[in-house]
């Protein structure tokens, strides 16, 4: 029966391959992206290629491949957390998927510590349902270069493709099983195939054989015109329509359709028009349009880096806001920055102020999240709101751009620029500096491409995640940012801030923010944990906004329940670092109302830019330094926490920056743990195999719950 299900799925779907994407911030769409393009040039097959939540039903799909990330520490991506409840149903039969074979290509960063956690879970399961590998399983460590594994696993992909492809050709079942089981034999070094005939004139400017962008990059060889894989060129199926056109619509001037815009999008990006993401604290539904209450820089002007601080009011958006714990996040959903977006404008040569409609040909669907054809928009305003246009454009957009070149050798080396044989060269010249669109076409001046061609192959402008500095008061929720300038260097074309830090600063108190609630599991303590202790909360810079909002909630209880605050709390340290307390100690406030109330018993701060005329105006809980050196200055009373009487339930919470701080915090601890570690009679912590005695005990922390790092890159 088994066989002949099988045979006829072959007949109905018998070339459809299947591509499915989780992408958190489109870095996993747009490796999908270029992967689907590929696919599209091999003959007699059919690509599908959607998000992993629109791919819930998988009864027909029999080739598959997966590109998917993780965020937060391990969570599915938004786009990718229903298929992962799928997978995950206990009514599913051992064979639900057993037609399947697949690929799977992770993203995750070693900074974190589930690395790879989702796509690692996604494999199992289809595993363990039957579906079964073509092609091992790649992790691609954001930390290091996702390139050194893309590439290679992309090498490895088109034999196995190929190869595949060759076995649904045959007509026989048995000979596609016995094909596919014997795939590990396969070279995988070929070039595979999918060379497109390039010769089709387009009016290139041949006259001109000046140098080009990408010229004086060494160790690369530009490979010729006649070998490169080009994907083909993706439809243009969007047309800008005006409005009104010539269908009795009413007129709407540009001032008319910004304001209709602004009263759905607020003065961020379209979260207020298209709603949170089904994975929000209260489910999927509309964003909530945040009045700011009050934007306050809180570091000095000789800072290196300047902090603020958002208050913001969501006391009106329902239940979902007084659900926020500890540890949760609010999401905010920002726009790209105006004058980017008039200088795009400007080089495309089109108005800013025309209004249109989007409408589709060809039976296609814009992306969803572009304006609906019915909600007429200026081309200002797509750029600003719904499109990231800071993004490295994706290899379908790049072939976009190439077709639009007027010079000869611009459009032979776009092209170079989305073939599959250059992997290492887009990695270094435009992935590596992270070049935007408006970076791209200033290095290609011949290149002018219709902003309706482009628009569908723009991702997404995504939400950013800030974490919740106080507790309990959904009327001023107070969050904090440190700012990010990018200079103008390595092939970008001007200097910029970060996108939604750059946009938080150029609002006013009483703008309304776009936002809704995210919750943070692997960051939440019980109330247990959190009043009996003891924690030992570690956060350099703005890391320590999150701590603020576990020590904010014990001196509310403290509050509700009276004076007796020693008998009601168990004991707290708090770690915290910044450069100069004249500088950017921007929870000096904060700490301070938090020791006097009771909350924490123990602050230690460290400060790493003190020149030595500060070194005598030191206290006795201030040091030179960072963290780390209080915690081997502590180190007796580290090992009092987690190696005494309440080893069981002392936790641990570690927020910053990942690239260096997390593991030089984990080190530091191993390190203080490690002289008392053996005087404890626990076996479960004592050396064996594999790491040190201290490691092993962090480890089951970590596994209890009671060791949790909230980090970023």
């Amino acid at each position: 029966l088994r066989k002949r299900n099988y045979r006829i799925l072959k007949q109905v779907m018998p070339a459809t391959w299947h591509i499915l994407y989780g992408s958190q911030t489109g870095q996993a769409q747009a490796i999908a992206e270029d992967i689907a393009s590929e696919l599209q040039t091999r003959p007699k097959i059919r690509v599908e290629l959607r998000t992993c939540n629109e791919q819930l039903d998988l009864a027909t799909v029999r080739r598959l491949i997966i590109v998917c990330s993780s965020t937060g520490d391990g969570d599915a991506p938004d786009n990718a957390a229903k298929f992962v409840r799928l997978l995950s149903r206990s009514d599913l039969p051992a064979d639900a998927y057993s037609h399947i074979r697949f690929s799977l290509l992770g993203l995750g960063d070693t900074n974190y510590t589930s690395f790879g956690k989702c796509p690692q879970t996604i494999e199992t399961k289809l595993k363990s349902l039957g579906a079964e590998l073509f092609l091992p399983t790649a992790l691609a460590d954001d930390a290091v270069g996702l390139e050194l594994t893309v590439g290679p696993f992309l090498e490895r992909l088109w034999p196995a493709v190929d190869a595949l492809i060759a076995a649904d050709a045959a007509s026989d079942v048995k000979d596609d099983a016995k094909i596919v089981d014997n795939m590990a034999g396969i070279s995988l070094t070929g070039a595979g195939s999918g060379a497109l005939d390039i010769n089709a004139d387009i009016g290139c400017d041949n006259s001109d054989d000046g140098p080009v962008f990408g010229d004086d990059l060494e160790g690369v060889a530009w490979p010729d015109e006649a070998s490169l894989a080009v994907p083909p060129l993706p439809a243009r199926y969007l047309s800008l329509v005006d409005h009104p056109a010539d269908d009795g619509a009413a007129s709407v001037t540009a001032d008319a359709a910004d304001a209709a815009d602004s009263e759905l999008c607020g003065d961020g990006g379209a979260g207020g028009a298209f709603g949170r993401p089904p994975g929000a604290i209260g489910g999927g539904g509309a964003t909530y349009l945040a009045p700011l209450l009050a934007l306050d820089e809180l570091s000095s002007s000789a800072a290196p880096k300047r902090i603020w601080r958002v208050s913001l009011d969501v006391s009106g958006a329902g239940a979902w806001a007084h659900s926020l714990a500890p540890g949760d996040a609010i999401s905010l959903c920002p726009a790209n920055c105006p004058q980017e977006v008039d200088d795009l404008l400007h080089r495309l040569g089109v108005d800013g102020r025309r209004v249109v409609r989007l409408v589709c040909s060809g039976g296609k669907k814009a992306p969803d999240h572009l304006p609906p054809a019915d909600r007429p928009v200026t081309l200002a305003s797509l750029l600003l709101r719904y499109v990231d246009i800071r993004q490295p454009p994706s290899n379908l957009l790049r072939r976009v751009l190439a077709e639009y070149a007027g010079n000869r050798r611009e459009r032979l080396r776009l092209r170079q620029l989305c073939a599959r044989q250059t992997s290492e060269a887009k990695t270094r010249l435009l992935l590596g500096p992270r070049l935007s669109l408006l970076d791209l076409l200033r290095h290609f001046p011949s290149c002018r491409p219709p902003l309706d061609h482009l628009l569908p192959y723009l991702p997404r402008l995504q939400a950013r995640p800030y974490s919740l500095a106080n507790y309990g008061s959904p009327s001023s929720v107070k969050l904090y940012f440190s700012e990010v300038y990018i200079p103008a260097e390595s092939g970008r074309t001007a200097s910029r801030e970060g996108v939604a830090t750059g946009w938080l600063r150029r609002l006013s108190p009483g703008a309304r923010i776009p936002v809704y609630g995210r919750e943070n599991r692997n960051f939440r303590l019980t109330e247990s944990q959190m009043t009996d202790g003891p924690l030992l909360l570690i956060g350099p810079g703005t890391g320590c906004a999150p701590l603020c909002a576990f020590l904010d909630w014990r001196r509310q209880r403290l509050l509700e329940n009276g004076d007796t605050k020693e008998q009601q709390l168990g004991e707290a340290w708090l770690l915290h670092g910044c450069r100069r307390p004249d500088w950017d100690f921007a929870f000096r406030e904060p700490i301070e109302v938090l020791q006097n109330s009771g909350a924490v018993q123990q602050i230690r701060l460290a400060f790493s830019r003190l020149d030595e005329s500060q070194l005598p105006k030191l206290a006795s809980d201030q040091c030179r330094g960072y963290v780390t050196n209080w915690i081997a200055t502590e180190a007796a009373e580290i090992r009092r926490l987690l190696l005494g009487e309440h080893k069981s339930t002392c936790c641990v919470l570690v927020c910053g920056d990942a690239t260096g701080m997390a593991k030089d915090v984990l080190a530091a601890l191993e390190a203080a743990l490690a002289p008392g570690i053996d005087k404890v009679d626990d076996s479960s912590t004592k050396k064996s195999g594999g790491g040190s005695a201290a490691a092993h005990l962090l480890a089951r922390m970590r596994i209890e719950g009671r060791y949790k790092e909230d980090v970023w890159s």
